[in-house]
């Protein structure tokens, strides 16, 4: 069934994604066993499933669903018998399947008459008693997430470039894990050795201002 209305999606011209789709140019699609165009007639939809199209991708991978009335996925090896005209069931438009399908039931009425008959019986045509919206076009194509960018690891502050805490010279400098252009999120845990330095860097501020204070007595 996927493979019958991948062939009938062709159809349709390929639309860039997330366009617009225009039916006066996205229609009749020429390929080089139809270089004037698909014609109309070898347009088909089916009755009793839903689909939609998506006409942004290539052909062969339009369908992107393929469902039951009641919402459940068309299954790869679900069985289903087809009510074809006598056209298509011989090979007419060169659906793919069809023509060696086995033949279940041959009515041998034609499809013309047997509408002349159903209109005459009922007297007005209203859309509502047979027409169901079930298929649909769409150019958002589902487009596979992808892994988030990972931030490398921040190397450790050389000892000779502090960071400027005035604003001198250092206006767009930011505070790590303080968000803004460039910086990295603050895990509230720092490594091993950035503890050690400030640990360090304390020991030192203490010596110094002990000596200082020895000197002044």
């Amino acid at each position: 069934m996927r493979d019958y209305l991948e062939f009938s999606a062709r159809y349709f011209v390929q639309t860039e994604v997330g366009a617009t789709f225009d039916p006066a140019t996205g229609t009749n699609a020429a390929y080089p066993d139809r270089p004037e165009g698909v014609p109309d007639y070898n347009y088909d939809v089916i009755a009793g499933l839903d689909d939609v199209i998506d006409v942004s991708q290539p052909v062969g991978s339009r369908i992107a669903t393929l469902n039951y009335p009641d919402g459940s996925a068309v299954g790869d090896h679900d069985v289903f018998v087809m009510a074809v005209n006598n056209y298509r069931q011989s090979g007419g438009g060169a659906y793919p399947h069809v023509a060696s399908a086995p033949v279940v039931y041959d009515e041998r009425l034609e499809i013309r008459q047997l509408l002349i008959d159903w209109a005459s019986e009922r007297g007005v045509i209203d859309a509502s008693e047979f027409f169901t919206p079930n298929w649909s076009l769409t150019t958002d194509a589902q487009v596979a997430p992808t892994d988030p960018p990972v931030d490398p690891e921040p190397s450790e502050p050389g000892p000779s470039t502090p960071a400027p805490t005035d604003g001198a010279g250092g206006g767009d400098a930011v505070a790590p894990g303080a968000g803004g252009s460039g910086s990295l999120p603050q895990t509230g845990a720092e490594g091993p050795l950035g503890a050690a330095l400030v640990a360090t860097l304390a020991l030192l501020a203490g010596a110094l201002l002990l000596a200082r204070r020895t000197r002044r007595c």
